[in-house]
């Protein structure tokens, strides 16, 4: 474990938390990523070349400078807790060292019962993640109608 820095770590734009910022979310599906793989997603040619597949998660298509962005210190050993609908990204690793995270992601279910539409102010993606939460406590899967009323309810223009 080493240290995450400006060298290698995560950028947020607190300035433009509840600015509309022009982006491609309209391309993204979560169905469709989940079914070719998502992140872990690759394709081998016939000659065995491994390449990406093209599928996209929604990005700024006019994102900030890095450099203004707040980057934050994270030691070896100690986590980050941000809500997602932060803008942020990874640094361009320069450090020269592999980088790893570990990502997890949680929500209470008096978030998602509140659904608030201010949250999403520039989502034009279609699926939910919470589609896919498990209660920590029982391991039962998130109600469908709550994390529909959810999406429904936080997707912007809605």
């Amino acid at each position: 474990m080493s240290q995450c820095n400006r060298k290698n770590g995560i950028v947020f734009f607190p300035d433009l938390l509840d600015t509309p910022l022009q982006n491609d979310s309209h391309r993204f599906d979560l169905q469709e990523w989940n079914s070719q793989g998502g992140f872990q997603a690759y394709r081998e040619s016939s000659n065995g070349e491994v390449s990406g597949t093209g599928l996209t998660y929604p990005s700024a298509t006019d994102p900030p400078d890095p450099r203004s962005g707040f980057i934050p210190d994270i030691g070896p050993g100690e986590g980050l807790i941000f809500a997602s609908r932060h803008l942020h990204g990874t640094m361009p690793n320069t450090s020269g060292q592999n980088r790893y995270s570990l990502e997890l992601r949680f929500c209470t279910r008096r978030d998602l019962e509140a659904a608030d539409e201010k949250l999403n102010v520039d989502n034009g993606s279609r699926g939910c993640f919470a589609s896919e939460f498990k209660n920590a406590a029982t391991g039962e899967v998130c109600p469908e109608d709550l994390w529909k009323r959810y999406e429904q309810k936080t997707r912007s223009g809605s």
